[in-house]
């Protein structure tokens, strides 16, 4: 699914801090899949485990993770491409350290 990228305007939360709020969660998501990954099903710890139709359970283990997984990776890739549409619109705040003239 594709994300809505908000509308960088000038009463609405400013382009940076948009950003920085994308990089949180990005960042955030990247650790939880690496440790997500360190912690999937090993064969070792379903040797005498068998589904009701004598499958072994580790493959349905495996599976099923692999499917979690890819949909957090889908996560992943989704809010690297908002942050992509955020930074591309104009940031139409005038500067904080300079005062606007009329």
């Amino acid at each position: 699914m594709t994300l809505i990228p908000p509308r960088v305007h000038l009463n609405g939360t400013a382009k940076m801090e948009l950003i920085e709020q994308l990089n949180e969660a990005i960042d955030a998501l990247e650790k939880a899949l690496e440790a997500y990954w360190r912690a999937s099903p090993h064969g070792r710890d379903y040797l005498t485990d068998y589904t009701a139709s004598g499958d072994r359970l580790y493959v349905s283990a495996r599976d099923a993770y692999q499917a979690t997984g890819t949909a957090m990776r889908n996560a992943l890739l989704d809010l690297n491409e908002l942050r992509e549409r955020v930074w591309a619109q104009p940031d139409n705040r005038p500067p904080v350290n300079r005062p606007v003239l009329a």
